[in-house]
């Protein structure tokens, strides 16, 4: 195994600033406007998305329409039921993060 050195301590501690800046977009939330015309919540708007490079077919969760995406990461809901209801397109989370008593 390699000695821990200053390199070591360097990089690392470059790859957690980086880190950290990136998570300061949760709660600046810079892109709002944008994230919310996307309908996104911020987690899934700024989390990096990864998929199968594969087409995928999938529906949604309220109104079984049919959708097709360009991976395998795949939409909960499509954006017309997202919007109607105020939710993430995504995740299917409240598009504000609010407690809610019914749908």
């Amino acid at each position: 195994m390699k000695k821990f050195d200053l390199e070591d301590v360097r990089y690392r501690t470059h790859m957690q600033k980086d880190r950290l800046e990136s998570y300061k977009k949760f709660f600046d939330d810079p892109d709002k406007l944008k994230r919310l015309e996307e309908q996104e919540c911020v987690i899934c708007y700024y989390n990096s998305k990864f998929g199968g490079a594969a087409m995928t077919d999938s529906n949604c969760g309220l109104c079984e329409t049919k959708m097709n995406f360009g991976s395998t990461n795949v939409d909960k809901l499509c954006t017309d039921c997202s919007k109607m209801h105020e939710l993430c397109k995504h995740c299917g989370a409240d598009i504000n993060y609010k407690k809610r008593n019914k749908l």
